[in-house]
């Protein structure tokens, strides 16, 4: 399905100077002080609008008449900082907005989730909420790097799916730039490291109704405390086992503080998510799912199957990827990262090749004689994004490595994961962990030494 970005009808004002912000459309002083004093003979064409920004115009609008509704619905009064906040995100600058954010949020008191009012509250701010990081997001990775991912996603989805966005790239760009996010319109998006949050899904309840079907309170309490039990059981293996693997996940923090089991850490907010993800599959059996990851879910590898710049959930274990399935990926993923990083890369491209390239591009910032997208290679936002999608298809590969039952099979994921994460690599590894997958691959294949230099890089680029 091809992605389309119509234009707004009706397009305030001051998106214009929205526009200036987000393409950095900036004179310097000489060139400003040389129009001043001498203005042309006649005045250039002025830039089209970008689509990105006209779609994010019609989405800021689209979450005001929302909110009003939803203050409606509820029969409560909409908070006067949740109303000032959109006459910001229509009216003014970036800067001002990003600052004035922050004091509006803070203004308005956390909402405590168990009291009816405070959490009818806290819905109120999700449309404000959303607005604001769609309009961040474009501001972080550019006009042109926020449109090209969302049209990758949007493009590979099939009506009517389910979309669990990860990153807040993958959930508020996809919101934004969708036909009509509030009816589900080509699809339904939704985020996994939300669905804990009672506010959250009352709000999706509200948004969507009976379109889609949501774990109720109850089985949002009966998937935490299992999650409880079974991390309370790892986390002892773990003490009593110190010398067999580690069955807590990185960053899944278990402790017990008289005698009561508290967890912490992005690991733990992920093993409840996937509980929740899980119920709401089963809840949705005739939707097709797709997400984009965040946390790495280890735990969902066994059901994930590539599909473009994200993947989608199987409802049953895949015994083994077909070989059809790592050339379409291949295929897909060559062309992104050719465009961005140039032509150099192969299959065969050795380790110590791309550790230089990584080195020199996203170590040192060196583009001196590098082909490809600079103004893709000098966002370190949108190089992050696009290196942690790759990363999450070449986990998927690096499981199948191990895990197939097929020898053949097995050897064709370890090469196709492989070049997957030197992919990822060149693309952008800019953040905590981005080469840990990697290593770990490395290392289950017997090349230590090759897991030692990836790294050494890694630390060097995030200590």
């Amino acid at each position: 399905m091809a992605a389309k970005f119509p234009s707004s009808p009706r397009r305030p004002a001051t998106v214009a100077v929205l526009l200036s912000a987000l393409c950095l459309t900036v004179s310097s002083p000489l060139t400003q002080a040389a129009s001043v004093a001498t203005p042309p003979a006649t005045t250039p064409p002025a830039r089209a609008p970008q689509p990105a920004v006209l779609e994010l115009s019609r989405f800021i609008e689209a979450k005001e008449r929302q909110l009003k509704a939803l203050g409606k619905s509820l029969g409560v009064d909409i908070p006067d900082e949740a109303l000032e906040l959109f006459d910001l995100l229509k009216e003014s600058e970036w800067k001002d907005i990003q600052g004035s954010y922050r004091r509006l949020r803070n203004a308005s008191q956390a909402p405590d989730k168990t009291d009816p009012d405070r959490k009818s509250e806290g819905m109120l701010w999700t449309p404000g909420l959303e607005a604001y990081s769609a309009m961040e997001q474009i501001q972080l990775l550019g006009s042109k790097n926020a449109l090209a991912l969302a049209k990758d996603i949007l493009d590979v989805i099939p009506p009517g799916s389910l979309y669990f966005g990860g990153t807040d790239a993958g959930r508020y760009l996809i919101s934004a730039l969708s036909a009509d996010h509030i009816k589900g319109d080509p699809f339904f998006t939704l985020t996994q490291s939300a669905l804990a949050d009672q506010t959250y899904v009352a709000f999706l309840r509200q948004m969507y109704g009976d379109k889609i079907k949501l774990p109720s309170d109850d089985t949002v309490q009966r998937c935490f405390n299992d999650y409880i039990i079974d991390a309370q059981s790892r986390a002892e293996h773990d003490q009593k086992h110190p010398e067999e693997p580690r069955q807590l996940a990185p960053a899944e923090n278990v402790s017990v503080i008289n005698r009561r089991v508290s967890v912490s850490g992005p690991g733990a907010v992920m093993g409840i998510a996937v509980r929740l993800l899980n119920a709401t599959l089963a809840l949705n059996p005739d939707r097709e799912v797709f997400i984009e990851e965040n946390y790495p879910l280890a735990s969902l590898r066994s059901v994930m199957v590539p599909h473009g710049p994200i993947l989608k959930l199987s409802r049953k274990p895949v015994s083994e990827l077909p070989a059809t399935v790592v050339t379409q990926d291949q295929t897909y993923w060559d062309a992104r990262v050719k465009s961005r990083v140039g032509t150099w890369l192969k299959k065969d491209s050795s380790l110590k090749e791309v550790c230089q390239f990584v080195e020199k591009v996203h170590g040192n910032r060196d583009l001196k004689g590098v082909a490809g997208d600079h103004d893709f290679l000098q966002n370190r936002n949108a190089r992050i994004q696009l290196s942690r999608m790759r990363n999450a298809i070449a986990s998927v590969f690096a499981w199948h490595a191990e895990h197939d039952a097929a020898q053949d099979s097995r050897e064709r994921m370890r090469d196709a994961a492989d070049y997957a994460f030197k992919q990822a690599m060149v693309l952008g590894p800019l953040y905590p962990d981005a080469l840990l997958p990697y290593a770990q691959h490395l290392t289950a294949q017997g090349r230590k030494d090759d897991a030692r230099l990836v790294t050494e890089l890694g630390v060097e680029l995030n200590p």
